[in-house]
């Protein structure tokens, strides 16, 4: 029995709840790919910075998948990080997620372990350009149990407020930490960042 479709925030498009279930209301989404590696023949993709030495950057050569990763060993410990936008229409009492895609490379034992941080500066010049990273809580650990497998793993962002310079149209730096116990390099795809948006007639990003 269908008993009514409860109040949604401003701008919110109405949706399906499924059969015989209230309509509810969702925010859009803004998703933003972030390649870490380009072709061809394995080069670091220009979308991501790393320190000199922490990651390499490979052909994958599969028979299939002939796309590039950057390498790392969990056990060894790398970081990389991207700057991308906040838009404008961003939904800012929703936080925006992060899903890391990778491969297990030779790997059929040992952890890989990812921890995202975040650094945001305003648009109007009131805050450096080299802020501070927040850290969130690392995400759960996945095993390798089998070499040449593709994994993903990611979460909700915590520390993207206002407090913390986070504002609507503004910039964020991500940065994306590997750790574990795995010994051998692993092959490190993408970033997929989403984030809710509450579509507005003034925006124009």
């Amino acid at each position: 029995m269908i008993g009514g479709t409860a109040a949604g925030t401003a701008h919110q498009r109405l949706q399906s709840g499924g059969s015989s279930t209230d309509p509810t209301f969702s925010d859009d989404r803004d998703v933003k790919v972030i390649p870490f590696g380009a072709t061809p023949g394995g080069t670091g993709g220009g979308s991501v910075s790393y320190a000199s030495g922490q990651w390499s950057a490979t052909a994958r050569a599969g028979t299939n998948n002939i796309g590039t990763a950057l390498q790392a060993a969990p056990s060894t410990g790398a970081a990389l990080q991207f700057l991308l936008e906040l838009p404008g229409d961003w939904d800012a009492g929703n936080q925006p997620y992060i899903n890391i895609f990778f491969g297990s490379g030779t790997n059929n034992s040992g952890t890989v372990i990812w921890t995202a941080s975040s650094a945001c500066s305003k648009q109007d010049g009131s805050v450096s350009d080299d802020p501070s990273f927040l850290a969130e809580s690392a995400f759960a650990a996945q095993t390798m149990a089998a070499a040449n497998r593709m994994w993903a793993k990611g979460g909700k962002f915590t520390a993207m407020t206002s407090a913390n310079n986070c504002v609507p149209g503004s910039s964020v730096i991500v940065t994306v930490a590997l750790s574990g116990t795995a010994t051998a390099p692993i092959n490190a795809y993408q970033a997929v960042i989403t984030i809710p948006t509450l579509p507005i007639a003034a925006q124009v990003n």
